[in-house]
């Protein structure tokens, strides 16, 4: 897994190089379209808080998250990073999100709903792109986190609580399943998951733009700073975290001459 999500990166970083030039008119447009295709109202905020990332590295990226309501008890999280920047990046984003969104909302199972949009995009979309995916659904009934991942990052869970069973306690896990990203091949197996979530945990679910951010001396943030900056920060609200973090990577690579990607996040705290 570990070296086929290595082997990703790369070709992402090979496929960036290959942005064609917009003018900056047609930049501005594709920037507020691709704004307005971001949620900014968010279900059941009595039970889940919720915070967001999001940062193009210039106009416009290819990272994207989405959250949508289900039923009256369930919602799907969903983050994901397509290869490239700019104009190209952004058309394919915007396929993968609408795809996603057409199959998770025809309560198919969330290797179905991966599947099927793989089989579409593997017809229309370039070759050379790919899309990495992590999607969760939250029951708040029976507080269960389903989830699924296609060559994403892991995302984090941090327990704040100490009134957890023992076998669910573990203060800072990583949400591993093993998957393929988008367009890869055409035929996706991947592994679901399902964990039982308690009053105050909370999720990060995030792109490598995060840990890939470089600072002057050319040290990337990493995982590991990830990790210990969320530890920090895990009695704060979800909004809290998502602003105190985008500070500490605007610091972190301030005077930087290195080309930043793109970062998005979810921040997920469940009250219930």
């Amino acid at each position: 897994m570990t070296k086929v999500f290595r082997k990703l990166r790369l070709l992402k970083s090979s496929s960036e190089s290959k942005t064609p030039r917009i003018e900056p008119r047609e930049l501005e447009l594709a920037k507020e379209i691709q704004k307005h295709l971001l949620p900014k109202h968010f279900p059941l905020s009595e039970v889940v808080e919720i915070g967001t990332l999001y940062e193009p590295s210039k106009h416009i990226g290819g990272d994207f998250y989405d959250v949508v309501q289900l039923d009256t008890h369930r919602i799907a999280y969903i983050i994901g990073d397509v290869s490239g920047h700019g104009i190209p990046a952004a058309l394919f984003m915007t396929q993968c999100m609408s795809l996603i969104r057409a199959h998770i909302k025809m309560d198919l199972n969330l290797a179905k709903v991966l599947e099927k949009t793989n089989k579409m995009l593997y017809g229309l979309a370039k070759p050379d792109m790919f899309a990495t995916v992590f999607i969760g659904i939250y029951d708040s009934f029976y507080n269960h986190l389903t989830y699924i991942n296609a060559g994403h990052n892991p995302p984090l869970l941090v327990r704040t609580s100490w009134d957890i069973p023992t076998q669910d306690f573990h203060p800072l896990m990583m949400l591993t399943a093993e998957g393929m990203a988008l367009n890869c091949v055409p035929e996706l197996h991947l592994e679901e998951k399902k964990l039982q979530l308690y009053a105050g945990d909370l999720v990060l679910l995030y792109t490598d733009g995060l840990i890939d951010a470089t600072n002057v001396n050319g040290e990337s943030f990493g995982e590991s700073k990830l990790k210990e900056l969320l530890t920090e920060l895990k009695n704060e609200s979800a909004s809290i975290i998502a602003e105190r973090m985008y500070e500490h990577l605007t610091n972190f690579t301030k005077d930087t001459k290195i080309e930043k990607d793109d970062m998005a996040a979810l921040i997920l705290k469940f009250k219930s």
